[in-house]
């Protein structure tokens, strides 16, 4: 019956494969229609094998490994299929969009490396990967040169050597490589590799002899490589024969006698050392008995745990080149064997198995890997999980994680407990440093049934050294090393240990310098320069690019003379046309403009290409007022643009520059005008509400000079014995100077039209000097109504006059820390005056949040029906929270909490602002506060809202 049912399967699949090879190409197709690619590929590859001169298999497999993104795996298929049909214009269009996709991949790759090459330039692994790439891309001579670079700080695999010298021979140099290759045939005189390589070099140099010699080795570690086979043959002039000499028959009937006894021996010693690994004599005994029964391969397995003590002792020399010789003949015979039983029947499990198994013996994973292959074609997931299982393995050895893990997710998913398959995915998650927890899982289940498994423990610490657990790492490493102290692998996860460990400094440091420039790139100049500073303070010589980052950021932190210092030391030591753009460039917004204007011409007549260098300095131009010279710099830089951008960026400076020339001012007049509409309203407990709206216009004269009028309708009520109700109107005229850049003087002139009185004369004069987070002081005086200054119900139907005199300003003593206040004198008609102070101190904690000490004093000479204290103290915290809602989008909240001594008060306000940039034009900003205070024996509450808009056209 069970025979039955496997003919029944067997006719099941051969008719849902088409009865033939074009069945496989169908069911391919039908699975890349469904997404599964990797089945499709397994399908086509059967198909390929049957149809191998078809451009159709190519093609479609050079489909889906584009779709897994295999896409060096695409190229080759494409490949492969224009060589079969070279005029096929599908083909020529998969291979041409692959082909650049890869590239693209390739050479983002080579930029990643690179940034990374100028964050450290130690770090080996990056040299290599750009000289892959570049072999890659076919750059044959670059290729060489990152190897050489590669070479100079790590010692190379074998794997990475033979890579090497294929560029070599590339590039036609034999003598670099022979070189190359005698020393590390030197170091690794097992890789049957790297001696037919070296016959290869020696033999194109005429070094016939020697190549001979090297070829001989190759074929010595590995008969029949065809490599080797084909050199010796052109080195002899001659047709490669092998011959061996079988002594295992003859030897097997002489120990069958003798079986018993030596197996109770070994059984013996195997007990001695594994209860102690460290005993070298009995584990050379156990080697010779091994040898008595011909069990070679145990034998080989104990000599490699002598090794690292013994290897170069004549007498562990000996036992080796017996134990090789016999294991290399033993080997032949029996893949001699395996092929012609799985030649009669391709489905012999045993053989299949066993012939995949020597070749994994002797390293020729891929090709084990292509017998389990084919043995498996056709298998269910539920068959065979003992051949999976070694078709997983031999793929992971074989560095094709990919499908290795493909295998062992099937295994898992049949069998999800068994510990086997558990410990291998672990090892492929810490091979590929992927699914690390994963890795820790499995782990943990198979320690937890064996803890003394060797390649769980090291796995283990492999896990915990890589997420810097040094302790759980080290604890793990002598675990290990109790089980197995002779093993290699001990050495090597020490030595791995021992290297991240001696690096941890260089990783903390490195990882301050990322804080610095994410901070940095967020926006936090300040903070930023305070990790670059803890950065430097740590390693012994930055590196230019840092250096160019530190004096950009304190550049971003508006510190522009720490900026240009740090470019003249740069440019002490070499001299660099960028860094002398970034030093010019930072000069000029230092204010420097005069030494900026020499450092630019001077770059323009070194490279009167560079966009930066001329844009600049028409900027600088602009900062004279030399606005023509600046404007044929624009205008030149426009022709043959491409970026659209920076055509955009020109358009804009062009249209901002002014006409100067006198006979044209009038017929340009304005050339800029500005509208600011804006609404306020007060009120408090004490009866006094207060409603204004207007806004002012004006109008550019001249980039120095504009002229201007405000508007304003305001509504007065108080309640005092009865309800008082005004309105009244002001209009001023003003003219605006801008006579230097930062500076700014204006004289408004009008009159007050106020309910129920004559119009009255008002006056505003205002000088003002600001640099952008660096120091603001303003001088003003004003010339109109008390009841516009002091709110306060009584003087709403007092028409009195004041004269107010205010010093405003703020200055930062660093990044971080600031101060700010004002101080006020005015004096009244009525014959009072007052002073009114206020001061500030406040330090930025983060970038968004300022807090600090606020004293505030005001004194009137005279009490008055209106509100006039005498020396009114209060003492402050106050702070700010700044939320950067998007690019356009600022909302600012604050607060302060008081006190008063003298009454033995409580005061507190708080505030909301929000700012929204409409575009670089048009920009509205809205603010309400709401606080307590005191005011004449009593508590005092008052509410304030404030809304404009500020509108430049040009």
């Amino acid at each position: 019956m069970r025979l039955v049912s496997l003919l029944l399967l067997l006719s099941l699949s051969v008719f849902a494969q088409g009865g033939g090879p074009e069945g496989f190409k169908t069911e391919a197709q039908s699975q890349m229609q469904r997404g599964k690619y990797g089945e499709a590929i397994d399908l086509l590859n059967k198909y390929i094998s049957a149809k191998p001169q078809v451009v159709d298999g190519y093609n479609l497999r050079g489909l889906c490994y584009e779709k897994r993104n295999q896409l060096e795996s695409a190229v080759f298929d494409f490949r492969s299929a224009r060589k079969v049909a070279p005029n096929n214009t599908d083909v020529q269009k998969n291979l041409e969009r692959a082909t650049a996709t890869w590239y693209k991949q390739l050479n983002d790759k080579i930029s990643g490396h690179k940034r990374e090459i100028a964050i450290n330039p130690n770090i080996p692994i990056n040299y290599l990967e750009i000289g892959k790439c570049k072999k890659q891309l076919g750059e044959w001579i670059p290729a060489e040169e990152w190897y050489d670079d590669y070479l100079k700080r790590e010692e190379p695999s074998a794997d990475e050597v033979i890579r090497y010298t294929e560029i070599l021979a590339k590039n036609n140099h034999i003598e670099k490589g022979e070189k190359i290759l005698k020393r590390f045939v030197e170091k690794y005189p097992r890789d049957h590799r790297l001696w037919s390589r070296y016959g290869y070099f020696t033999m194109w140099l005429g070094k016939k002899k020697i190549a001979v010699e090297a070829f001989k080795s190759a074929l010595a570690l590995r008969p029949y490589f065809k490599e080797a086979q084909d050199g010796l043959e052109q080195a002899e002039d001659r047709p490669y024969i092998y011959t061996y000499y079988d002594t295992t028959t003859h030897k097997a009937g002489e120990q069958i006698k003798e079986k018993a006894v030596e197996e109770y021996a070994i059984d013996k010693y195997y007990r001695i050392v594994k209860q102690n690994p460290a005993d070298s004599d009995t584990r050379f005994t156990l080697v010779d008995q091994l040898l008595k029964v011909n069990r070679t391969e145990e034998a080989y397995e104990q000599l490699q745990f002598l090794s690292a003590e013994f290897s170069g002792q004549d007498k562990f020399t000996i036992l080796w080149d017996t134990v090789t010789a016999r294991r290399e003949r033993s080997f032949q015979i029996k893949e001699t064997e395996y092929r012609q039983r799985l030649a009669k029947n391709p489905n012999d499990k045993e053989a299949a198995m066993n012939l995949a198994e020597i070749m994994g013996r002797q390293m020729n994973f891929d090709s084990a890997v292509v017998v389990l292959q084919k043995y498996m074609e056709g298998k269910s997931e539920s068959e065979d999980l003992d051949v999976r299982f070694l078709l997983g393995r031999y793929a992971a050895w074989n560095y094709n994680f990919e499908g290795a893990i493909e295998q062992l997710n099937i295994l898992l998913a049949k069998d999800p407990n068994n510990l086997q398959y558990q410990l291998f995915r672990a090892q492929v998650a810490v091979w590929t440093t992927t699914d690390q927890e994963l890795a820790h899982q499995y782990l943990d289940n198979v320690l937890k049934s064996d803890p003394k498994n060797f390649s769980a423990l090291l796995a283990k610490a492999t896990l915990y050294i890589r997420e810097r657990n040094f302790t759980e790492g080290k604890a793990k490493i002598d675990e290990a090393t109790a089980v197995n102290p002779k093993s290699k692998e001990i050495e090597t996860i020490q030595n791995f240990y021992d290297g991240v460990l001696a690096l941890e400094d260089d990783r903390k440091n490195y990882e301050i310098l990322v804080a610095a420039r994410e901070l940095a790139v967020g926006g936090d100049c300040p903070a930023s320069i305070l990790k670059y500073d803890e950065y430097f303070s740590k390693i012994k010589a930055p590196s230019k690019f840092e250096m160019v980052e530190y004096a950009d950021v304190n550049s971003c932190a508006l510190n522009f003379t720490k900026s240009v210092e740090i470019y003249d030391k740069l440019l002490s030591e070499e001299p660099d046309y960028d860094v002398s753009v970034l030093k010019a460039k930072a000069t000029l917004w230092s204010g420097d403009s005069v030494s900026a204007l020499s450092q630019f011409l001077t770059l323009v007549k070194q490279d009167t290409s560079n966009f930066e260098a001329r844009f600049y300095l028409a900027e600088t131009y602009e900062h004279f007022k030399e606005y023509d010279k600046a404007k044929e710099l624009y205008e030149g830089l426009l022709v043959n643009e491409q970026d659209t951008n920076k055509i955009s960026l020109l358009n804009k400076r062009i249209g901002w520059i002014p006409v100067a020339t006198s006979s044209n001012i009038i017929a340009n007049f304005p050339i800029f005008t500005r509208i600011a509409p804006v609404v306020s309203y007060y009120s408090d407990n004490q009866n006094l509400s207060y409603l204004n709206a207007g806004g002012m216009l004006e109008l550019g004269f001249t980039t120095y000079l504009s002229l201007g009028i405000s508007f304003g309708r305001a509504f007065l009520k108080g309640v005092s014995n009865q309800i008082i109700n005004k309105y009244f109107t002001s209009f001023k005229a003003h003219i605006l100077l801008y006579p230097i850049k930062n500076f700014f003087i204006s004289v408004g002139n009008g009159n007050l039209s106020y309910q129920g009185y004559d119009k009255r004369k008002i006056e505003e004069w205002i000088v003002k000097y600001e640099k952008e987070k660096k120091i603001s002081l303003g001088l003003r005086f004003e010339k109109t109504d008390a009841v516009m200054v002091l709110y306060s119900v009584p003087l709403v139907d007092n028409r009195y006059k004041i004269n107010l005199y205010r010093l405003d300003g703020w200055y930062y003593f660093s990044p971080i820390t600031k101060i700010d206040g004002h101080f006020s004198y005015f004096t009244l008609s009525d014959g009072n005056a007052a002073n009114d102070f206020q001061l500030r101190f406040g330090r930025k904690f983060t970038n968004e949040v300022v807090a600090g000490y606020e004293y505030y004093y005001t004194n009137y000479s005279g009490k008055r029906q209106y509100y006039s204290p005498q020396n009114f103290v209060s003492h402050s915290i106050w702070g700010e929270y700044e939320y950067l809602y998007d690019d356009n989008t600022t909302f600012t909240f604050g607060g302060k909490l008081g006190y008063v001594p003298d009454n033995d008060v409580i005061i507190r306000e708080v505030s909301a602002q929000a700012l929204y940039k409409l575009s670089n034009y048009l920009v509205a900003s809205a603010k309400l506060n709401l606080g307590q205070s005191y005011r004449v024996d009593s508590e005092y509450q008052y509410f304030s809202g404030f809304a404009s808009i500020y509108w430049s056209f040009y």
